[in-house]
């Protein structure tokens, strides 16, 4: 490490997080800073699990479409002519350059390096002097797929593709939100935040009652 100190091994010093209450103490620093526990939530939670990445609004029409970055993955939501959602991988597959940028709506994607063209359910339409390619042919390539589905409005994908369905997943909170009526919603205005933080700090900001009564003391925390 920069100081000199050994890294701790994984797990290290997270025991006393399952004491009692009153016993207890916070996860050690490195689960927040460790290349090593990163990449085990990325394998183990974000590219198992089903993520929220739209609303299904947002992909109303055939040809509209957004991109995502999920922990350096990058990936394409699409609504294709026959009005289904697509995800896919947003990486050429002959060089890895991505086809689509931002969001909007299109007819198709082309990789700006080799104009390799592919339709809205990731499929590879065009493929400049490939012809000439022993064994290679167009359709059988396209981008990787992700499943994709909605729930209550709601757009999920997944990068797993053995994964259970999104019914299973959304049950707990079917049985709790369904009264909202997501569903008959639409989005009135999207905010965006960056934050430069590890990710499990805005889990635990929201679940942290200690602070709402000092820094939300003039709004909900006076009710606490």
């Amino acid at each position: 490490s920069a100081l000199g100190r050994t890294p701790p091994a994984i797990g290290e010093g997270i025991d006393v997080m399952r004491l009692p209450l009153s016993q207890a103490g916070h996860l050690p620093g490195y689960i927040y800073t460790s290349p090593e526990i990163y990449q085990l939530e990325k394998e183990k939670i974000f590219m198992k699990d089903w993520l929220c990445v739209a609303r299904a609004e947002e992909l109303e029409k055939p040809g509209d479409f957004m991109t995502h970055d999920v922990m350096g993955d990058p990936i394409v939501i699409a609504r294709d002519e026959d009005g289904e959602l697509n995800a896919f991988s947003n990486l050429c597959r002959h060089r890895g350059v991505e086809v689509a940028e931002g969001a909007g709506n299109a007819r198709e994607f082309m990789c700006p390096y080799h104009n390799w063209l592919y339709d809205l359910k990731g499929r590879l339409i065009g493929a400049p002097f490939m012809k000439k390619s022993e064994g290679f042919e167009v359709k059988n390539c396209r981008l990787h797929p992700l499943l994709v589905d909605t729930w209550a409005g709601w757009v999920f994908v997944n990068f797993d593709t053995r994964a259970g369905p999104l019914a299973d997943f959304v049950a707990p909170f079917e049985k709790r939100f369904a009264f909202l009526k997501q569903e008959t919603l639409r989005v009135a205005e999207r905010l965006v935040y960056e934050l430069e933080c590890n990710w499990k700090f805005v889990a635990e900001n929201l679940v942290d009652l200690y602070h709402v009564c000092i820094v939300h003391k003039d709004t909900f925390g006076k009710f606490l």
